[in-house]
């Protein structure tokens, strides 16, 4: 069994992505070896060809035109030494946790090396903190889109296993934050292909997400269909009258969760009348 442990605290509470070592322990045969290995980074001139993009990194997508644009930058002007990608070795190759849009423009500009800034020794929590300094950092492209940050969270939670306590401590949100975009992440698609074209904001879905209709209840209307028909009165009055605040929306929302209540109410009372004559008849 192996267990590692960071020296010292960081920015995210507990991570030090700058730190100088990690301590490994080896528990074998009752006897406990601890290893002190060192972390550490080197900058490098690697071929694209070696590179590939991190699961770690938040931006699950990229606007072509944005990356063809920062290719013709690197065209006119080169690669900028101070705009080396963030990497982890990976098998025969390195794995991109910080910097896949430049490495993207630097394969589109044709290039053969680029400056790498390969990191040793740190751990999974301490990449994806570092991935997000990154973009929060580039001045280069746009900021990483919020649904890619949803997906990001929800990878963490469902693949890697994380907890949405540790989530929130490497992503250095409160817990709160994580459980709403978790809930987020699972609205329709066609719900959050709203965010990315500026009709709503993160602020809107959290407000329609709110609605809760069981599934039960009316077969001819979906909670999928219910959100999603929320959300689009939302955008046809966003466009209507140029805005549509969350304070307008809140009301929205409480007049379908008002709806849901009187309904669910007459829905359970037919079903009483419904069964009440079968259970009399001992049926």
């Amino acid at each position: 069994m192996t267990k590692r442990s960071i020296e010292g605290k960081g920015p995210a509470g507990s991570y030090d992505p700058v730190g100088s070592f990690f301590c490994a322990e080896n528990v074998n045969h009752g006897e406990r070896l601890v290893i002190f290995l060192e972390k550490r980074r080197e900058l490098l001139r690697l071929p694209p060809g070696l590179l590939t993009h991190s699961r770690f990194n938040a931006r699950k997508s990229r606007d072509p035109g944005d990356v063809e644009k920062l290719a013709e930058r690197i065209k006119r002007i080169g690669y900028e030494e101070t705009r080396a990608v963030w990497a982890v070795p990976a098998g025969d190759g390195y794995e991109v946790f910080a910097g896949g849009s430049r490495l993207e423009a630097a394969k589109r500009a044709g290039l053969h090396e680029i400056p790498v800034l390969v990191h040793y020794g740190y751990t999974d929590e301490e990449i994806s903190f570092l991935a997000d300094l990154d973009n929060e950092n580039d001045e280069y492209h746009k900021p990483v889109p919020v649904t890619d940050v949803w997906a990001e969270y929800a990878r963490l939670y469902e693949e890697e296993g994380w907890t949405q306590e540790k989530i929130a401590e490497v992503k250095s949100v409160s817990q709160k934050t994580v459980s709403l975009r978790l809930k987020l992440h699972r609205l329709p698609e066609r719900v959050k292909d709203f965010i990315p074209q500026g009709l709503l904001t993160e602020a809107h879905l959290a407000r329609i997400a709110e609605v809760y209709l069981e599934e039960y209840f009316t077969p001819w209307l979906t909670p999928d269909e219910a959100i999603v028909e929320l959300a689009e009165k939302a955008v046809r009055d966003r466009k209507k009258n140029g805005e549509k605040s969350v304070r307008s929306l809140e009301a929205d929302v409480a007049e379908w969760k008002a709806w849901i209540a009187v309904a669910k109410e007459i829905y359970k009372a037919g079903a009483l009348s419904f069964f009440s004559p079968m259970f009399e008849s001992g049926a």
